[in-house]
């Protein structure tokens, strides 16, 4: 019994020394597995960090060539214009009037052409370019007259300012290409080129924008109700008042800065 006791006892201590020991070492291997599992988690958070800071390195590097594109239409820096295109654009212009007056010019000629597609087809070719041409103008230079640049150019040649008047016979050459009725698109053509006489004579400043906005607001009211007139001769009659009577008539803001009015 003796020995049994003492046998079974030697066992107990052996028991629980080798589950002892199998517990160290599992607790061990816990260990060593949860400094493993957040070396990992650290390294991967140190790779999402990199890539985080790369996308942003990234998005900022775009975002800032955009700033910088979209600052150069927006910052009023001035670019010297080609001599060639001194008379639409003036001796210097801005970078956001310049994509301006091309968006206007080619949206309103695209627009003209899928409004006006049948009567367009039925001409010759060549007569459809040049209403297209002659319709791109007219809508480009009704902001290319409201800007700085080409305002000064022409507030400083007065004689340039008449020639430019005289010279705009684009509303009847449209409406003959057009095979329209010449004779309510004469009719706007000389109220237009009268009314920008007077309005270039006038004293710059605020008489010269009230009675050329009079004038403008009487031509928009009158045009749409005269015989003969289309619904495409109306749009198209309306920018050409707009262009000739009032946005170049009318020396607008700075541009008569450093310009005294001359006789021509």
């Amino acid at each position: 019994m003796i020995v049994t006791s003492t046998g079974f006892q030697l066992c107990t201590g052996v028991t629980k020394r080798a589950w002892l020991s199998c517990a160290k070492g599992s607790s061990a291997l816990s260990s060593r597995d949860a400094r493993r599992s957040i070396a990992s988690k650290s390294d991967d958070g140190t790779q999402a960090s990199t890539s985080s800071s790369s996308r942003l390195g990234l998005t900022d590097h775009l975002a800032h060539e955009t700033y910088r594109t979209v600052g150069f239409y927006l910052d009023g820096t001035m670019l010297t214009i080609p001599k060639a295109l001194h008379d639409v654009f003036g001796e210097e212009q801005d970078g956001l009037s310049i994509a301006l007056i091309a968006a206007l010019g080619l949206g309103i000629a695209g627009f003209f052409v899928f409004v006006a597609a049948g009567e367009l087809a039925a001409l010759a070719w060549y007569r459809s370019a040049a209403a297209v041409v002659l319709v791109a103008d007219i809508a480009a230079g009704c902001v290319a007259n409201f800007t700085r640049g080409t305002s000064s150019f022409y507030a400083a040649r007065p004689r340039n300012r008449l020639v430019f008047i005289a010279i705009h016979i684009h509303l009847p050459a449209v409406a003959f290409l057009m095979g329209w009725s010449i004779e309510p698109f004469a009719l706007i053509w000389a109220y237009t080129i009268a009314g920008a006489l007077l309005v270039n004579a006038l004293p710059w400043g605020n008489v010269q924008r009230t009675v050329a906005g009079a004038a403008l607001a009487a031509a928009l009211c009158v045009m749409p109700m005269l015989e003969g007139m289309t619904p495409i001769g109306v749009g198209v009659s309306a920018l050409f008042v707009v262009k000739v009577l009032y946005s170049f008539a009318v020396v607008h803001g700075e541009a008569g800065q450093g310009h005294e009015k001359e006789p021509a």
